[in-house]
């Protein structure tokens, strides 16, 4: 099986599933690198919950916030397909907290003081957000919570009460402690004493220092499957003021009556449960992912395994014809699931675009999910269907390492068990879902072949199949409703009429979705642009059109729309199509575009005993040691040491051949010294800065020099651009060795009382949290490579006080400090971390105070040297840093400033030099 990633240049298939979203998930996956993707697994249940409430900070963080993402539907899905793929966990919480909590804050909660803090919380990942909608005593609690938020008119506000214990919410991701959380809960609204409908209402239901007033949060039991801080909430009288009563377009009256234009309790429940679509569509993208990801690995796993078995040894497992069929039959599955999604996205942005969605929903009758939409609903159940099958199967067929949690199967399957509940019950959606098909007189499936069979039918069509799959769903529908009429007598209750026809609702509503399942892999297939793209799906959907069939057979016979003929010639047919994905088997597998690191499953490594043995008197010799010392945890002598055998030339010394730097601000001043100066010496350059214009040029003359150089425009202050540029650096020079933070500003300087707050925010977002962000891309790099120097351009202004730059030295004086304990971190890394500390030196960064004579001439008689120094004056100070000749230095400050900070007394007593020998004799 391949093995290729979707970071190397993408496979016409690759574009025809994904087309730029690739671009996204590539950009996603340099996160793997950040410190909270990486490390040993949590010992202790707490530990892990931790782990994946600071991954979704980074997640968020790297995306820009959680309004970002919420307002940009398109890349909220591509983010949940990778967190799916990489951290199941995670999955769930980003969905929770991105896709449901602050997309129905948005939605549904008119602006107000309250709100705007706690959106800006969730936002800023301050907070995390979750759903307190499921209650402890009874099914069906959305439609009918016990929770209940009584107005008080006084004070315009609420409290919410549990008023008994089956009231409880349940599974809410709340019970950490120290993890703010925000929640929308559900709550049946009191105006007086008058019921007026299911409301959410926005909650701090848990802050640094524990739940909020009037709640009790008691954790629950550890789940295996998607592992979170899941927990019993209840309430007695919790506050909540008046604009977190997240009302969309209802009120309440100074004089205390309720208006809700809605006028309609089911139609309020569908509105107020509005999160339902996003829900049900970020389980869908999460549930396909998940698939694709559990598909990858079991297949590049039974690609290379051997067996021993006595019909051929040596054969590799994926030879037997009893392996091929299940695995294949799950990747149609996964593909088919896959492409009724994409086709979901396109109903989703439909129905958010919608002037007014409440217009078009049905009353819920058990859930509120189909009634909101029912293709997205049924998406989500394809969805999870998909995955649990490729849970299953992968894990069955894949022995011993199927088992194995390192290898994700079971983490895969472990989300489909949480999703057949999660984000609308499967059952409840199904049965939903063929009660109002049942009940819609405008739907009509196409007919079909109904009458008696014919064993000219060829089941390997397309056609013959979707029209077979139309017949039976016209067959289940003439059924259920002749069995309603004949109910449905008007003295009937509602249960009378509809209990014994439950499955039958839910097979109609099974049979419709296989409908549109074969109509979305018709429309893949058909919109394939070449033999090279449709040949291998062509090849799966016509194995997942025999399985529908088989399936679906003894309905068939017992309807008369196939015959005993027909059903062996499906038999026969669905092997040759077995034979025929396996031909295309490595080239489906690629095209799902999981690439190792996301997946980190040592069983689909390209030579998975390597990656399960470790090396070893057992498992092959022990790595050779870089290092020339030993570590100092090792037990040996105190004078025992290797040392290299050859010397090396200075010159050799600080050459940087072969080597790639990463340098900030490197449009001007001191980023273009040193990144020309890094050319000279060898090395091929990303630059990085706000304008193209000015980077173009740098990168021209870097280019005369015979490197290579990469333009990267990007706002340093913006975690994301910054990932996004180290994820473009790697690909295009596959290393960096030379990482250089020097893109900072002076613009804010001055008096500190006449400084503002946003001026320190602005200096320290572009001094100090673009030098964080840089770390956070490309530190983990450098740690996994064994080798490199981090540079950080901070200035004398940090090394002591420097009125009128107090912001300004601040920040540089935090960056020495980070440099320092950064350099004891990485050390036995072999990365160094090192800082210059110019002086005054003339760039457009300090232009202000030299083009003002009575300044300069001012700094200068601070300056032993007795001149303002030249750009390129450090940059013989950063090539050392930068080359092998500074080796063993790091957590150093080199200073660069003629002589400044040499002393004390300033001007005064260099002045004295001129005075001479003074004697008191």
């Amino acid at each position: 099986m391949s093995h290729s990633s979707p970071h190397d240049k993408p496979t016409a298939l690759q574009k025809h599933l994904h087309g730029t979203r690739l671009t996204h998930l590539a950009e996603l996956d340099t996160l793997l690198n950040q410190p909270e993707f990486t490390g040993d697994e949590p010992a202790t249940a707490a530990e892990r919950y931790q782990r994946t409430y600071d991954r979704l900070g980074a997640l968020g963080r790297h995306e820009g916030g959680a309004l970002s993402l919420a307002g940009d539907p398109a890349r909220l899905q591509s983010v949940l397909a990778w967190a799916a793929a990489a951290d199941p966990a995670l999955f769930h919480a980003a969905a929770v907290h991105f896709g449901v909590c602050t997309a129905t804050v948005v939605e549904l909660g008119p602006p107000g003081p309250y709100l705007t803090d706690l959106l800006g919380e969730l936002d800023r990942g301050q907070a995390f957000g979750t759903i307190l909608i499921t209650e402890l005593g009874r099914g069906n609690s959305h439609l009918a919570p016990g929770t209940q938020a009584r107005f008080h008119p006084g004070s315009r506000s609420f409290t919410l009460h549990t008023p008994e214990p089956g009231a409880a919410k349940i599974m809410a991701n709340v019970a950490a402690p120290g993890v703010p959380k925000t929640a929308i809960v559900y709550a049946e609204l009191l105006v007086g004493d008058r019921p007026c409908g299911v409301f959410p209402f926005a909650v701090r239901v848990r802050t640094t220092a524990g739940p909020g007033r009037g709640i009790r949060i008691r954790a629950l039991p550890g789940v295996r499957a998607v592992p979170l801080d899941y927990a019993l909430v209840t309430f007695d009288g919790a506050p909540v003021p008046y604009d977190g009563w997240l009302r969309d377009s209802a009120s309440i009256t100074d004089s205390g009556r309720f208006v809700d234009p809605l006028a309609d309790r089911d139609r309020r429940l569908v509105r107020s449960t509005v999160f339902s679509a996003n829900a049900s569509m970020g389980a869908a993208v999460g549930c396909v992912s998940a698939a694709s990801a559990c598909m990858t690995a079991a297949l590049r796993y039974a690609g290379q395994r051997v067996t021993a078995g006595r019909l051929a040894p040596g054969i590799g497992v994926l030879g037997y014809s009893s392996q091929q069929s299940a695995l294949y039959s799950a990747l149609a599955h996964t593909y088919a699931a896959g492409f009724l999604v994409e086709r979901a996205k396109s109903w989703y942005l439909e129905r958010t675009s919608s002037p007014d969605v409440t217009e078009a929903t049905a009353a819920p009758t058990w859930a509120p999910w189909a009634s909101v939409h029912r293709g997205l609903a049924l998406a989500k159940v394809a969805a999870t269907r998909a995955l649990e099958e490729a849970g299953s199967t992968c894990r069955t067929r894949s022995g011993a390492q199927g088992l194995l949690t390192g290898n994700r199967v079971v983490e895969y399957e472990g989300l489909a068990q949480v999703y057949q509940a999660a984000a609308g019950d499967n059952l409840l959606i199904r049965m939903d879902a063929g009660k109002s098909l049942a009940q819609d007189a405008d739907h009509r499936p196409q007919a079909g072949r109904t009458g008696r069979g014919s064993s000219r039918a060829d089941p390997e069509d397309a056609a013959t199949v979707r029209e077979l799959a139309a017949a039976r769903e016209a067959g289940l529908l003439i059924a259920l409703r002749g069995r309603l009429a004949e109910r449905d007598t008007g003295a009937a209750t509602p249960l009378e009429v509809w209990n014994p026809l439950l499955d039958r609702a839910a097979s109609l509503a099974d049979a419709h979705l296989t409908s549109l399942v074969l109509d979305a892999f018709e429309e893949a297939v058909r919109s394939a642009r070449d033999s090279r793209t449709a040949e291998p799906l062509r090849a799966l959907q016509t194995l997942y059109g025999l399985d529908v069939l088989e399936r679906d057979l003894a309905w068939h016979l017992e309807s008369g729309t196939l015959t005993a003929a027909d059903a062996a010639r499906i038999h026969t047919a669905r092997e040759a199509a077995v034979t025929r994905v396996h031909r295309h088997a490595p080239a489906l597998v690629e095209a799902l575009a999981v690439p190792p690191a996301r997946l980190h499953a040592p069983m689909a490594e390209r030579d998975y005993i390597a990656a399960l043995v470790p090396a070893g008197p057992r498992g092959g010799p022990e790595p050779t040691r870089t290092s020339t010392v030993r570590p100092i945890d090792e037990e040996t002598s105190p004078t025992t040491r290797t040392s290299p055998t050859t010397r090396t030339s200075p010159a050799a010394l600080f050459s940087l051949e072969n080597k790639t730097a990463f340098v900030t601000g490197a449009s001007r001043g001191f980023g273009r010294e040193i990144a020309l100066a890094y050319a000279e010496a060898g090395a091929d350059v990303a630059l990085l800065a706000r304008g193209t214009d000015d980077l173009e040029k740098v990168a021209a003359e870097i280019e005369t020099l015979g490197r290579n150089a990469l333009v990267l425009s990007c706002d340093v202050s913006n975690a994301g651009q910054i990932a996004r540029a180290a994820s473009d650096a790697l690909a295009e020079f596959g290393h960096v060795d030379i990482v250089v933070n020097n893109a900072a500003t002076v613009d804010c300087a001055g008096p500190f009382l006449d400084l503002t707050f946003q001026d320190w925010v602005h200096t320290s977002r572009v001094n100090l949290e673009s030098m964080l962000h840089v770390c956070y891309a490309l530190g983990p790099q450098l740690i996994r490579q064994g080798s490199g120097s981090l540079i950080n351009v901070a200035s004398i202004a940090g090394t002591s006080g420097f009125p009128f730059l107090s912001f300004y030295g601040a920040t540089k004086a935090a960056m020495i400090s980070f440099t320092r304990s950064l350099a004891a971190e990485w050390a036995r890394s072999g990365v160094r971390v090192n800082a210059l500390t110019p002086g005054w030196h003339a760039t457009e960064l300090t232009s202000k105070f030299l083009d003002d004579p009575d300044i300069s001439e001012g700094i200068v008689r601070q300056i032993p040297t007795g001149r303002w120094g030249e750009p390129d004056e450090i940059v013989g100070a950063a090539v050392y840093l930068a080359s092998d000749a500074s080796k063993n230095t790091t957590g150093s400050c080199l200073t660069v400033d003629g002589g400044q900070t040499a002393f004390t007394g300033g001007s005064a007593m260099t002045d004295m030099l001129k005075l001479g020998r003074v004697s008191s004799t």
